[in-house]
């Protein structure tokens, strides 16, 4: 059975107690693209790369990237259920029908189908991002697979981009 790693940016103060990167509340607060507020999901990217983008999209300064840390999270790919972009509407990622997608999130975190759902990402819709819902029953076992924080690995002339 293989195993997909994926990428999580965050806040360095996010990953020490009495916070948990990996618990969905910052999501379940706000909302965001593949849920409502009030439902708990972790968004993880299928690159490193990707993962600083979307990081970006929601930044207002890119020097924000300085105080962030990496993590890499591990889990089976049998775990994973797919949605295609085929599956959505053509306008899918602008977020005029975020309705559309935090509906398909939202059924997909009550189905309890599956700990992990891959996604189109809007940033990069070639690429993917994938969920996790860390209210899975097999959410624990790859809860367990985030590596220890580590700098995020940036050529510091990024760092300079206003």
């Amino acid at each position: 059975m293989s195993d997909v790693t994926a990428w999580r940016i965050v806040a360095e103060k996010y990953t020490v107690d009495p916070y948990d990167p990996l618990d969905g509340q910052g999501a379940k607060k706000f909302g965001a693209r593949w849920n409502s507020p009030g439902v708990p999901l972790v968004y993880l990217s299928g690159a490193m790369s990707l993962a600083i983008l979307e990081v970006l999209v929601h930044s207002a300064r890119i020097d924000q990237l300085a105080d962030m840390v990496t993590l890499a999270v591990t889990f089976r790919a049998s775990d994973v259920r797919v949605v295609d972009a085929s599956e959505l509407t053509s306008r899918w990622f602008d977020s005029a029908t975020l309705d559309e997608t935090r509906r398909l999130g939202d059924e997909w975190v009550r189905s309890a189908d599956t700990p992990v759902l891959k996604v189109p990402s809007a940033v990069l819709p070639v690429e993917f991002n994938y969920l996790l819902n860390p209210a899975h029953p097999h959410s624990a076992r790859i809860r367990g697979t985030a590596t220890p924080k580590q700098p995020l690995p940036l050529d510091p002339r990024l760092l300079k981009v206003k």
